[in-house]
């Protein structure tokens, strides 16, 4: 009886721990049920949301846009630079030969070949004397071929005298190849200031 006692008693502690269990055992329980602990993923080092692509297109398409209207303009005006060229050659031509008349023959062909480049053969070929330097300075934004020292090229250097100041005239020159309008009113935007050895 009294083992039977002992027993119903165990029992009957198990059975009420279970039913008003104690801190501790809730504690434990509570531990048993929590997961191990998960770190999120490493950050990608390269991530671009989709404004920053669609930024990155348009810089693209903006480059190649100047790039290619950069390549047009000097594909169209390169006829100056290699006119800048020829300029620097006869200025050093006339520093070691001091043939003034010969400098304005040549220096008034080259500007004839240039504005052949730019203009219709109709309006340039036949312009001489007062009527050449005038469309000189109507091209070029300027009075100094009709007014000033551009006035020796209205011979073209076939003056008997030839007194005139050639680096002015060689500035001046140099001057209208880069800054010419061409036969549409285009000037040379894009056209850099190039150092030449156009002066003496």
């Amino acid at each position: 009886m009294f083992v039977l006692q002992r027993a119903d008693s165990g029992q009957l502690r198990q059975a009420n721990a279970r039913m008003n269990p104690s801190p501790r055992m809730m504690a434990t329980d509570l531990m048993s049920e929590l997961r191990d602990i998960h770190l999120p993923g490493a950050i990608e080092s390269w991530v671009i949301t989709p404004g920053w692509w669609c930024l990155l297109v348009a810089t693209i398409g903006l480059v190649m846009f100047i790039a290619i209207r950069y390549y047009y303009h000097r594909q169209r005006t390169a006829y100056r630079y290699t006119a800048i060229d020829q300029l620097s050659e006869l200025t050093r031509s006339l520093r070691d030969h001091q043939d003034t008349p010969f400098f304005l023959q040549q220096l008034t062909t080259l500007l004839k070949q240039v504005c052949l480049t730019s203009y219709p053969r109709a309006r340039v070929a036949s312009l001489t004397g007062v009527a050449w330097v005038a469309f000189l300075d109507q091209t070029g934004d300027t009075s100094e071929f009709s007014m000033g020292v551009g006035q020796g090229l209205v011979d073209g250097g076939y003056a008997p005298d030839s007194n005139i100041d050639t680096d002015a005239l060689t500035s001046l020159c140099l001057q209208w190849i880069r800054n010419h309008r061409d036969e549409k009113g285009r000037g040379s935007s894009f056209l850099s200031r190039r150092k030449t050895g156009a002066t003496r």
